[in-house]
């Protein structure tokens, strides 16, 4: 039984894997995703319904990539999925995923405690500070650790979530990216910060340029996060060692490359000097700046981020007194540090409305204090890896942080800007959490489960909502779906139906964008597409009175 008590962290990884797929299977398509997987979104492929072969998949990508935007690599995997497997292979697929992100997080945090235990053995401290600071990650401890990181997805909010995470044409290119991302950014530092006697083979060269480029070519953030890790990781090597290698100036314009593709789409520039965005192209810098910075805080510390703020201030304050108890030098700052988030926590809660729709909106002034926290934050948490020696994390989230202010100068600063930060933050905070592991290694682990349960108390009932609300809706979606498909095939019989009743959906949070909501024509014209349906048929959306009517 000791031997596989080892494995204990991959029984929690397959556990969750069974709620992600639970999950993802009551996430129906949304929105644009009609369009995509009808091939009509913004170039209007013909084929019947959704159903396309792979050539018509690639003329759609080269219309897209000059009429809808450039983000072509990772809207085609998404369509590409759905061609080889349907809903459900793409169901399957989005599962999948968000569970790589997570063992991906965990194995990189499990090396960098691996690491940290052994820079303390080289350094040789004394008998009294390893006791107290050091133990071991042990069978318990790597499944607390799983657990922990697992739970952290409960932080996320159904206003993210639903905008992001289950939206699959947003998915796709906001969650997916953190895969490669994370790949790169792992096998990218082990080249970069090679150990001594070590050569990079020429094969090993070729695989960082070919990752960066596929991490870079996603979007735009994700984008801004690669190339500002790979900046950041160059800088602190010329620093080091006075010197670059040539494949490592090759892998930054292997990235760059990849952004360029992005940023240089004719739809991309059409976009920017459409109507709606002329009058915020007009301003300058520091109007540009004006304008989003309260934005971005208003977003950031809403009510529609409650849950992971409810967890973020806690561990702002604990790495603030932990770095307070290792560098005394500092330590008005790092107690100051602790304090202030301790103040900012208590302000945000006061100042939010729980309810997703009414935020509420911070004033410039309290708008602006924010944004020195969150410099307050950058600066701490900089200086907690510095002490940590782990330069691997600093870069990762000083990278992350860019791709947040990159938003302050775009037209549209919508809440899923902040995935790359979201998914990306869980490294800081696992990491804290494994260093309480490794304190408390060889004591009663109060601390560690206490953190692992404030956490469950957190995530646990927001998965279970959203859960809730998307297999209820998930239930009337599959209802329509089979109307809409009933109807279409009746109409290609022959039948003369120019009306199709259906169901509204009976869970308002729990959705994303439906085309009673505010009549898009454009959406019906994509629905049209989707099912093969006359242009002249219209939609008629009933409310549902009760699951019953379902049935019936």
């Amino acid at each position: 039984m000791k031997r596989y008590m080892k494995y204990a962290y991959l029984a929690v990884f397959a556990a969750f894997y069974v709620f992600l797929l639970m999950q993802f299977g009551n996430v129906f398509i949304y929105y644009d995703d009609y369009g995509y997987l009808s091939l009509s979104y913004g170039t209007h492929i013909h084929v019947a319904g959704s159903e396309y072969s792979f050539s018509e998949l690639l003329a759609f990508m080269r219309g897209h990539y000059f009429n809808s935007n450039g983000r072509l690599l990772y809207m085609f995997l998404y369509c590409f999925v759905h061609m080889l497997g349907g809903i459900r292979g793409v169901q399957v697929f989005m599962a999948t995923a968000v569970l790589a992100v997570v063992m991906l997080l965990f194995f990189i945090v499990k090396q960098m405690l691996e690491g940290r235990l052994e820079a303390a053995e080289e350094e040789k401290r004394s008998c009294r500070e390893e006791d107290e600071v050091y133990g071991t990650l042990g069978p318990v401890a790597l499944a607390a650790l799983a657990a922990f990181i697992c739970l952290l997805y409960g932080t996320l909010g159904i206003m993210v979530q639903r905008m992001g995470t289950y939206w699959y044409a947003a998915s796709f290119i906001y969650v997916v990216p953190a895969i490669t991302f994370l790949v790169f950014a792992l096998y990218f530092y082990r080249t970069v910060f090679l150990p001594k006697g070590e050569k990079m083979g020429v094969l090993r060269m070729c695989l960082c340029a070919v990752l960066g480029f596929l991490a870079a070519w996603s979007q735009e953030q994700w984008f801004v996060t690669t190339i500002s890790f790979v900046v950041i990781c160059l800088g602190v090597k010329l620093w080091r060692d006075r010197r670059l290698e040539l494949y490592e100036i090759l892998t930054f314009l292997a990235c760059a490359a990849g952004g360029l593709i992005i940023i240089l789409s004719p739809a991309v520039s059409a976009r920017m000097n459409s109507a709606g965005n002329a009058e915020f192209a007009s301003l300058s810098l520091f109007g540009k700046l004006g304008r989003n910075i309260p934005l971005l805080m208003n977003l950031f510390f809403s009510g529609e981020n409650i849950r992971y703020l409810m967890f973020f201030f806690p561990m702002m304050i604990f790495m603030g007194c932990m770095a307070a108890a290792k560098d005394r030098k500092l330590l008005p700052l790092h107690l100051g540090f602790s304090a202030v988030s301790a103040s900012v926590f208590a302000g945000v809660f006061l100042k939010q409305k729980l309810h997703v729709f009414a935020p509420g909106a911070y004033s410039a002034l309290t708008a602006n204090l924010l944004l020195l926290y969150v410099a307050f934050c950058f600066a701490e948490v900089i200086l907690f890896y510095r002490a940590e020696k782990q330069i691997f994390g600093s870069a990762v989230f000083a990278a992350v942080v860019l791709s947040v202010g990159s938003a302050a100068i775009v037209p549209e600063v919508p809440l899923r800007i902040f995935y790359p930060f979201l998914y990306l933050s869980w490294l800081l905070f696992a990491y804290l959490y494994g260093r309480i592991l490794l304190i408390e290694a060889r004591r009663i682990p109060l601390s560690a489960a206490c953190t692992l349960a404030f956490l469950a108390i957190i995530s646990i009932p927001n998965l279970k909502s959203i859960y809730t609300g998307y297999k209820m809706n998930y239930q009337v979606l599959m209802y329509d779906d089979a109307v809409f498909k009933k109807s279409a095939e009746a109409i290609r019989q022959g039948a003369d139906i120019e009306t199709i009743e259906v169901y509204e959906l009976p869970d308002l949070l729990c959705k994303n964008e439906v085309v009673y909501d505010e009549n898009f024509s454009f959406m019906i014209a994509w629905m049209r597409q989707y099912y093969d349906l006359p242009e002249y048929v219209e939609f008629e959306y009933r409310p549902l009175s009760s699951m019953e009517d379902l049935r019936r």
